[in-house]
Order: C-alpha cells, then structure tokens, then sequence
C-alpha cells in the first residue's frame, strides 16, 4: 500500500492529500470496511477528486450545513408526491418545511436544466 501511495501523485502526498486520506479511510473502517479495504478505496476517492480539483482552490462547507443539504437531497429523492408526512416524521422536520425542500431542490434542478440549455 504504501508504494501506491508514492506512486500518487509523482514525489509523494502532499500533507492535506495524505490528511483527507486518512479521514476518508478512518469514515470506512467506521462503516465496516476493514482497513485494508477502506485505505484502498480511500486512495481511489482521493485520486478521484484530485482528478477533478487538483490545482483549484476547495471550499468544503461548515458540516452542519454540508449535513442538512445531504439529508435535503435524499428527502428530495424520497419525494413521491404523496409522502409528505412520512418525510417529515423521518427527518423530524415540519410538512411545511418539507415542501419547502422540495420546492427549492425542484428550482435548482429547473435552473440547472435552464443553464444547460444556452
């Protein structure tokens, strides 16, 4: 393992990569991987978004916040039209605030097209 990890990228880790390697492994050995296993698939989600960011600057959201838009999402893909109050009991939050969620993922997703569009 530890060959691969030199081999990416060219002269080593830099401390953040290594870092974001480390935690990224550490939430799979939490979720039961062993740590073969999670260092291995840690290597590919770092190399993964490397592919992507790599000399762009990252903002990564205030965790609460990161939270509640990941917990949103799936409330949103959940979403059949007639399981409001399901949501809301699930996510403990008010039907009223369910719609809202929806509303504002469907106005993003209409943008979203909209933009793509020009």
């Amino acid at each position: 393992m530890d060959q691969e990890l030199n081999k990416f990228p060219p002269g080593g880790w830099h401390e953040t990569l290594a870092s974001l390697l480390d935690s990224i492994a550490d939430k799979f050995i939490a979720a039961g991987r062993s740590a073969q296993q999670a260092n291995e698939d840690a290597v590919l989600a770092v190399q993964g978004i490397t592919d992507v960011y790599q000399g762009c600057m990252l903002y990564i959201p205030i965790e609460k916040n990161t939270r509640a838009a990941m917990r949103n999402r799936q409330m949103h893909a959940e979403f059949n039209g007639t399981n409001v109050k399901e949501l809301a009991l699930k996510y403990g939050c008010s039907i009223a605030h369910v719609y809202r969620v929806i509303r504002r993922h469907d106005a993003l997703q209409q943008a979203r097209r909209g933009n793509s569009n020009e």
